[in-house]
Formats: C-alpha cells, sequence, structure tokens
C-alpha cells in the first residue's frame, strides 16, 4: 500500500527538477515566475491526489504535504495561492469523508511553507538540512494531528497505518526536495550573477574612455569596444576579422621596420610586451599615439590563443609633450635671444641656470663649469654690498628686487651696467631667484651725458635774466613745470622743485587783476599753437608788487597737453620808467595845453584888460559924477557890475594857467581861514551847516592870501550845488609829512612836509569818469549857464603855482572830499598872520608928474583924465619910443614911470631899465592884465616891484600911486 506514496513523491522529486528548469527562464523572484512555480507544484500535487494511498471510501494520503509546503518555502506566497487553490478544489472534488482533514492539511501545509519562506529567506540563504527536517518533521505531525478530525476509530486506523511512514518518510522526502531546490536556487543565483557581472564587464569594456579589443595569434581583430570603434571610425562588421596591421596599425614604423613580425613576437612572447606606445591609424588615414596594455590569452595547452589590448590615446599628450620640448627649446632660444642676462641661483647664491649671454659675455666659462660659480663674484667690487643684500632679500622673504649695478665682463676689469630684476622660485621647498638683466650702459652713458648737459643748462640759465622754463598744460586742466632755472625764485619766490610737479604756488603770486587774463591767453596759445607773449602783474611776499614778462612758444603733446618752452623776465623797472615816462609825457602834455590855455589867456587877458579898464573905469567915474537918484545911474552900475564880473572872469584864466599875478605872504591857514566864514557861510547859504575844524598847530604857508579866498569860494560854491537840500561842509586844517612809499603810489607828489587843508560835504558825490576829468578847463557836470567849468581848473591852477598838490576822494552818494596839500614855510619868523583890516577906501591924490604909457589910446586916454582928476601932471605916450623922447626931451622933473608892461617892440621892463638910464632914480608902477612873465616869474612879482592889475578902479590907481611913490 506504500507503493502510492512511495510514486508521490518519485514525482515530487521529479517536479522539482522540473521547477529548475523553469527557474533558468523565469525568474522565481517575480510575480510570473512565482504563478508558474505555484501552478507546476499545484498540478503535480492534484496528480498525487489523483493516485493517492486510499485508505478507505473518502480516505486518502498522498505527497501533497510536502508539495505545497515546499512550493511555498521556496516561491512565496503567489505560488502558495496558486498551489492551494487548484489542490483545495480537486480535494473538493474528489470528496468523502476524509475531504476536512485534506483541505485542512492543504491549508496548514501551505501556511507552514509560507512561514518557513518570510522567516528563512531562502532566496538570499538557502535553506540548511537541519531546517528542511524541521519544516517536514513540523508539516506532518501537523498532518497527523489533523487525523483527529476524523471519526474515532478512523483517525486511530489510519495513525496506526500511515503514522511511522509520514514521520520518516515525509521529512526525508522534504529535506530531498529540498535540497535539490536549493542546489537550484544557488546554481541560478550563481548563474544570475555570472550574467550581471558579465553584463557590469560588457558595459564596462562597451563604455569604457578606454580602446580595449582583442586578437588572436594570426593577428586578426576578433572585438573591439563602442569606444575603439568610434576612435579607429570602423563599424562592428567592418573591423572584425580583419588583420591588426594594416588596419589600425601600419604596415611599418617610421624606421621602416615591418610592424606585423612584432605581432607574431607579441604572441611568442608576450611576457616582452605588457606595456607598449606605438602609432596608429584611423579608418580617414589620421594617425593616433596610443600606449597599450597587452593581456595574453591562454588555451587548454597553455598556448596564447588571443591577445587583450587596453589603449589609451596620447596623441594629445605626445602633442604636449612635443610642444613643451619645442617650448623648451623656443624658451631656451629665446632666453638666449635676450639683449641681456638671464640667471637662476640656488640659496647660496650660486648659478643653476643662465642663457648664452650670461655664459659667454659674464661668466666667460664654458657650460659644465659655470654650475657652482657663485654669481657675486661677476659683480663690480663697489657694487657687490648692496647685490649681496639685496640677493639675500629675495631669496629670504620673496619681495621682488630691483636694482642698477655694474657687471664684470669675464672677470676682468671691462664692465657694463645692468638693470637686474630678482624674484623668488619655490621648488621642492628650496627657494631660488630667477633673474633677468638688461644692459643699460648706453642708457647710463646717455644718462651721465644728460646730466651734464643738464648741468651745463643750468649754469647757463642761471646766468640768464629771469627764468627759462618748461610749462606743462595737461589734457584734463593740471599744469606743471617740468623744468624751471634758479630764477624762479626770484620771479616767483617759489623753488623749481615746488612746481615740477604742480604749478598752483605760481598762480598763486598771480596779481587777482591779470590772473584771468593770463589763464585766457593760456588757453588760447595752447589751441593755436601761437607764441605767447603777455605782460603781468605779481604779488610776491618779499618783493611785494612786481611786473613779469613771458614769452613762450607751444608745441602739442601726445597726450593732447601742450608744452612750452619760454622765458620770463623782470620788467619792473621797464614798467616803472615806462609809466613814469607816461607820467611825464601826461605832464608835458598838461603844461603844454597849460603853456596854451595860458598863451590863449595872457593874450585875451591882455587885450581884454585894457578894455575892460577903460569900460570899468569910465563907468566908476560917470557913478562918482551921478547922484544915485539920476535915472541912468543904475544902468551905469550894471554896466559897472558887468565889468567886473569880466575881470573875474579873466583872473580865473589867468589862476587856472598859473599866469595869475600874486603877492605871496607867510599865512597862518586857520588865522586867514577864521577871516572868511562869515563870508562863506553867506556864500553857500543858511540851510548848509559850515564846520570848522582848525588843527591846533598848523605849520605856516607863503602865498597869496586872495588865492585861499579863491580856493575856499570855489570848492564851497561846487560842494553847495552837490547838495541836496540841507547839508553839511566841512573845512578842515592839518599837517602831513609825507614820505617817498606814499609819493610813489601818489603821482606828482613830492615827499616833504605840507599844511593840509581840506574841504569835505555829504553831497551826491562823483563817479571816477567824473573825476578824471574836473581838473580840465571848461568842463562841467552842471547845467548850461550854471557854471563855466573853470573853478576847479582855478584851484589846480593855484595849487599847483604853489607848489602844492591836491587830492579827490569820491564816491557816488557817499559826498565829495578835496585834499590840498601846501608847501610848509620853514621862515616862520617873517610877517604872518591874517590880513590887517583894510582901511576905508578913499582917494589919493598928488602933484607929481607921471610918464604914461600905454599902447591902447583909450585906455591911455582915460588913465590920462583919471591921473589928471587926481591932481597929477600927465605925460602921455602910446609907444616906448615915443615915452623915451618925451623923457629926452621934458624939460622940468619926472617922477614915476606908469607903464604897460607887454607893449610892441620893447616890453616895461626894458622901457623902465633905459629910461632909467635917462632919468636916475624914477620911480616905476607897471600896469597890466598880463605880464607874460616879464616882471614876474611864474606869477610872483619881483621883490621891489610895483605892479597894477588892469582892469583897476580909481581906488586902486590912487593907492598904488601913492605907494610907488612914497
Amino acid at each position: 500500500m506504500y507503493i502510492e506514496l512511495i510514486l508521490n513523491l518519485s514525482l515530487l522529486v521529479a517536479i522539482s527538477v522540473i521547477s529548475g528548469f523553469i527557474a533558468q527562464r523565469w525568474n522565481r523572484d517575480n510575480r510570473t515566475g512565482a504563478i508558474i512555480q505555484g501552478a507546476l507544484f499545484g498540478g503535480a500535487a492534484v496528480i498525487g491526489m489523483l493516485h493517492p494511498l486510499v485508505l478507505g471510501p473518502g480516505l486518502i494520503f498522498d505527497g501533497r504535504s510536502v508539495m505545497l509546503s515546499i512550493c511555498a518555502l521556496f516561491f512565496g506566497p503567489w505560488a502558495a495561492i496558486i498551489s492551494v487553490l487548484m489542490t483545495i478544489v480537486c480535494r473538493i472534488w474528489i470528496g468523502g469523508g476524509g475531504m476536512p482533514m485534506g483541505v485542512l492539511v492543504i491549508l496548514s501545509s501551505s501556511g507552514l511553507g509560507l512561514l518557513a519562506h518570510y522567516r528563512w529567506r531562502p532566496q538570499e540563504n538557502p535553506p540548511s538540512t537541519w531546517m528542511l527536517y524541521m519544516l517536514g518533521l513540523a508539516v506532518h505531525l501537523v498532518m497527523l494531528a489533523l487525523t483527529f478530525t476524523l471519526p474515532d476509530e478512523t483517525a486511530m486506523s489510519v495513525l496506526k497505518n500511515i503514522g511511522l511512514p509520514v514521520i520518516i518518510l515525509y521529512p526525508l522526502a522534504m529535506i530531498l526536495v529540498g535540497k535539490i531546490l536549493s542546489d537550484q536556487v544557488s546554481s541560478i543565483r550563481s548563474m544570475q550573477k555570472l550574467q550581471a557581472s558579465e553584463r557590469k564587464y560588457k558595459e564596462l569594456v562597451e563604455n569604457a574612455n578606454s580602446i580595449i579589443l582583442r586578437w588572436n595569434s594570426s593577428g586578426k581583430i576578433t572585438f573591439m569596444n563602442e569606444y575603439a570603434l568610434n576612435f579607429f571610425g570602423y563599424s562592428l562588421d567592418e573591423i572584425i576579422g580583419q588583420d591588426v596591421v594594416g588596419t589600425i596599425v601600419p604596415l611599418s614604423d617610421s624606421t621602416g621596420k615591418d610592424l606585423s613580425q612584432i605581432i607574431l613576437d607579441i604572441v611568442a612572447h608576450p611576457e616582452r610586451y605588457k606595456n607598449n606606445e606605438n602609432e596608429n591609424m584611423r579608418k580617414d588615414g589620421s594617425r593616433a599615439w596610443v600606449t597599450w596594455t597587452n593581456k595574453p590569452l591562454f588555451d587548454e595547452e597553455g598556448l596564447c590563443s588571443e591577445v587583450l589590448c587596453v589603449g589609451n590615446d596620447m596623441t594629445e599628450r605626445r602633442r604636449a609633450e612635443e610642444a613643451a620640448r619645442q617650448g623648451d627649446k623656443f624658451s631656451k632660444t629665446l632666453i638666449d635671444s635676450i639683449p641681456g642676462t638671464f640667471y637662476m641661483l640656488d640659496e647660496k647664491g650660486l648659478y643653476v641656470g643662465w642663457n648664452a649671454y650670461q655664459r659667454d659675455e659674464i661668466v666667460g666659462k664654458p657650460e659644465e663649469l659655470i654650475a657652482g660659480t657663485a654669481a657675486i663674484d661677476t659683480i663690480h667690487p663697489d657694487d657687490r654690498e648692496l647685490i649681496h643684500r639685496r640677493i639675500g632679500n629675495v631669496l629670504a622673504n620673496g619681495a621682488i628686487e630691483t636694482v642698477e649695478g655694474r657687471v664684470l665682463l669675464r672677470g676682468g676689469p671691462e664692465f657694463r651696467w645692468l638693470l637686474m630684476t630678482g624674484r623668488r622660485l619655490m621648488i621642492d621647498g628650496h627657494p631660488f631667484l630667477v633673474g633677468i638683466g638688461i644692459d643699460i650702459t648706453e642708457s647710463k652713458l646717455a644718462e651721465e651725458a644728460l646730466h651734464r648737459s643738464h648741468d651745463m643748462i643750468v649754469k647757463l640759465t642761471a646766468q640768464v635774466p629771469g627764468v627759462v622754463y618748461q610749462y606743462r598744460l595737461y589734457a584734463d586742466g593740471r599744469s606743471c613745470f617740468p623744468f624751471a632755472s634758479r630764477g624762479m625764485d626770484d620771479i616767483y619766490e617759489v623753488t623749481p622743485e615746488e612746481v615740477r610737479e604742480d604749478a598752483t604756488p605760481v598762480f598763486g603770486r598771480l596779481h587777482p587783476g591779470d590772473r584771468d587774463g593770463i589763464v585766457s591767453a593760456i588757453q588760447e596759445s595752447a589751441r593755436t599753437l601761437q607764441p605767447f607773449h603777455y605782460e603781468f602783474r605779481v604779488v610776491l611776499p618779499r618783493q611785494g608788487l612786481r611786473w613779469r614778462l613771458s614769452s613762450a612758444m607751444p608745441e602739442r603733446m601726445e597726450d593732447g597737453g601742450t608744452l612750452w618752452y619760454g622765458i620770463i623776465s623782470d620788467i619792473t623797472e621797464r614798467k616803472l620808467i615806462e609809466e613814469e615816462k607816461a607820467r611825464l609825457e601826461s605832464q608835458l602834455r598838461q603844461a603844454q595845453k597849460m603853456e596854451a590855455v595860458g598863451q590863449l589867456a595872457g593874450g585875451v587877458a591882455h587885450d581884454f584888460n585894457n578894455m575892460l579898464s577903460v569900460i570899468n573905469g569910465y563907468s566908476d567915474m560917470l557913478l562918482m559924477e551921478m547922484s544915485q537918484t539920476d535915472p541912468k545911474y543904475d544902468r551905469v552900475r550894471e554896466i559897472h557890475k558887468a565889468g567886473l564880473r569880466s575881470a573875474e572872469l579873466t583872473q580865473q584864466l589867468l589862476a587856472f594857467a598859473r599866469k595869475q599875478t600874486i603877492a605871496p605872504r607867510i599865512l597862518d591857514l586857520n588865522d586867514t581861514i577864521a577871516g572868511m566864514l562869515k563870508m562863506l557861510q553867506r556864500l553857500i547859504g543858511e540851510n548848509i551847516e559850515l564846520l570848522w575844524k582848525p588843527h591846533a598847530n598848523i605849520w605856516k604857508v607863503k602865498m597869496d592870501p586872495s588865492q585861499i579866498n579863491q580856493i575856499l569860494a570855489n570848492l564851497l560854491v561846487n560842494a553847495r550845488d552837490a547838495i541836496s537840500g540841507a547839508g553839511m561842509i566841512e573845512i578842515e586844517t592839518g599837517k602831513a609829512d609825507l614820505d617817498k612809499a606814499f609819493c610813489e603810489s601818489h603821482p606828482d607828489f613830492v615827499p616833504g612836509k605840507y599844511a593840509v587843508l581840506e574841504v569835505s560835504d555829504n553831497g551826491c558825490g562823483m563817479g571816477k569818469e567824473t573825476i578824471d576829468h574836473i581838473f580840465e578847463p571848461f568842463f562841467t557836470t552842471k547845467k548850461i549857464g550854471e557854471g563855466t567849468g573853470l573853478g576847479l581848473a582855478t584851484i589846480f591852477g593855484i595849487v599847483k603855482q604853489n607848489n602844492g598838490f591836491i587830492n579827490v576822494y569820491s564816491e557816488p552818494g557817499k559826498g565829495t572830499a578835496f585834499k590840498i596839500y601846501l608847501p610848509r614855510h620853514e621862515q616862520e619868523n617873517g610877517n604872518a598872520g591874517n590880513d590887517k583890516e583894510l582901511e576905508p577906501v578913499k582917494m589919493f591924490t598928488g602933484i607929481e608928474t607921471v610918464l604914461l604909457v600905454e599902447d591902447e589910446k583909450a585906455l591911455l586916454q582915460f588913465a590920462g583924465r583919471l591921473l589928471e582928476r587926481l591932481g597929477y601932471t600927465v605925460l602921455p605916450a602910446e609907444s616906448p619910443l615915443q615915452a623915451m623922447r618925451i623923457a629926452a626931451e621934458h624939460k622940468g622933473d619926472i617922477h614915476l614911470l606908469m607903464t604897460d608892461v607887454v607893449m610892441p617892440g620893447m616890453s616895461g621892463r626894458d622901457l623902465k631899465e633905459k629910461i632909467s638910464l635917462i632919468r636916475p632914480g624914477i620911480r616905476c608902477l607897471f600896469m597890466s592884465g598880463y605880464t607874460a612873465d616879464i616882471i614876474a616869474h611864474d606869477g610872483i612879482l619881483e621883490e621891489g616891484v610895483h605892479f597894477l592889475e588892469k582892469p583897476f578902479t580909481a581906488e586902486e590907481l590912487s593907492a598904488k600911486l601913492r605907494e610907488a611913490l612914497s
């Protein structure tokens, strides 16, 4: 009865073998493989159930428990589910009293198998024999235990019949099947690992960035990876089976050697060719260098059947190496071509590298003898200490040093100047000095020559008056003096060094009034490149205000700037001479103008005063003869007044031209002015306040008091007219001791001591243009008919006639001040002070004989009548010759000669001298409207001369006659 049971177990073993076959094709780890395995084991269990061990109706035993537990253990839940479903369906279909037990055995066997599956994970660790036995024992103990689900008598019969075989055989069957499946799992896992390894190897080979190929003992290619195919440019079909030589290896190398023999030699002696490097060729004919690692592959007999070659493209490296070789060659050629030295020193200062110049010209030794030579031995002894110190600084501190020094040529006395630059280079932790030296001997010689030339230029320019300079104007507006001779210190009071980088100190010395002009001139010269020529002023700390002349020639620089070559001269003395010349020319023109006006005024005065003498004389006589009640009296008086005003105008002309005849006296200005204050107050009116500020100790002056009257009257009238409404006029006296410095800044002034008369007002004031013309004759700012324009001109003439000076200070809206400087009179013991009050006007008569000489007939007649009315005997003469004849022929005494000064043919002075020869002791009274310096110098009467100024009144004539005769 056990035959059926053994058959079931045999079927189980067969199924296990089939399972291994399926597992090789369908992976048991995925669902499809598990389902197929489940169907296989489920089908086997169904077959076993259809041929069971029958113990009674519906009571069967088979190998399903082993199949289901093994299926669940090795193939997991999906296989267990399929096999369980198939066997349960079959068992239910069979039916019988053992059907419930059969179903429970199916479920328990599969369940225990699944539990072991998750517990032991046979896919990763195949179960051991002991594990399989324990699982088989557990499954079948449960199965035997389930027999108790049968009726008691049946259960005991079943246990009695199958209990022992089940406990013994079924676990053994479990071990057998489990081991078969475990071996299959191990085999499959090994095969999978091998396949994975092969795949990885293939991927590695195919995707490697290296050339991988195999060729057989005949030299034919049997394998080539993708990289190699791409590298050589072939497809796999094109290359497989082709000879190595002639496809990827040239037939011969550069020496002509047959490379096919090398292929055969590699097969024969692979140990000689583990590594090699050779030139290969591509399909397109291009060449490439490849370094190969060769591995021989041996057959069963130990013969080399194939050679595995792994190669790397060395073309770029070979090119780089070749480039490096060429670069080294180029570098050496370049270094040897340097027009100077190249050297490399170790930490002891010994040569380890050099160029041809250093070898041949400096060291002068063969190549093999230079190494180890001390570099310092090639340096000139005078420079060794400096260069030794610099070499040490480079090696110790890594500093980059540049130094000029002399090197000896081949150890001899001859040397060259080199500009040497060295820097540190660290190699394997040791310092080296790498340096170059540029031969600067020619430039040093040129520099020395330049220094000598520069010294010569400096010495030469030092002898040139002024400054020889270069002035540089940059495109950005900066400027400097790259070169300036030592005269810069005198011209600008700055040193050449101060302005070598920046010209600002020079521009700081320019006079503010000239700075803009000189800047504009510089810019214009820079723009047009025309010569620069400019006169300007500077203000210097030591010298003060000085004049300079700069002349320069510009040229354009490459950077867009401009460079001038020029010279600056001190023209202060020339300018002073020019100013003095201009001043003297102005004075000369003024003097000539004054002389011309004086001549005009003199001529006018002479003739005009003659006529006025007649008019005023007769009108005066008529007034004396007429009663004031006479209807014609007022008319005659107006005629007389007009004549007097005309006479005053003539006097103003003469005063302006400094031709006025005066009789100076020693005066105290305070006393003289004090006597005029009432008259001056009436002159300006009551609405203007007159302030009088006399100086306590005023110096005496010598001048005609009437001129003081004229000065003050004219100044106060002008001040009055400048004041609108109420105002103030101030008269002040003072003293001034003028030094040379003051006079240098005030043209026409002369150093000395002066009494000062100042008249100031708070009127409308004047501008500079008006001030420049106020002393010109007939210049006036008043309306027509309100002024003659001679007032200030008269004052100017009076002041100049008395060797004085006048200054004007005025601004529009700020009033005006006139300051008059009159020379101090040193002899102050003379007759000084205010004029004594004159006696009341009265007529003086006489009985003497008067020789009257006048070329103007009307005046001769008037004067003769007037003299006769005064009681004198008159001898009239119309010319000097007639007067001389009368003097010689008259029988009686002639007591007085009264003569005109200016007459045709002979002056009054000459006439007086000639008549004095005829009539010794005769007295003389001169009369004239203009003396023409005949009896006066600069209008000042000579000592002892009696003079009657035309036009004159009867009272003046009578008084002068008595004065001359007394």
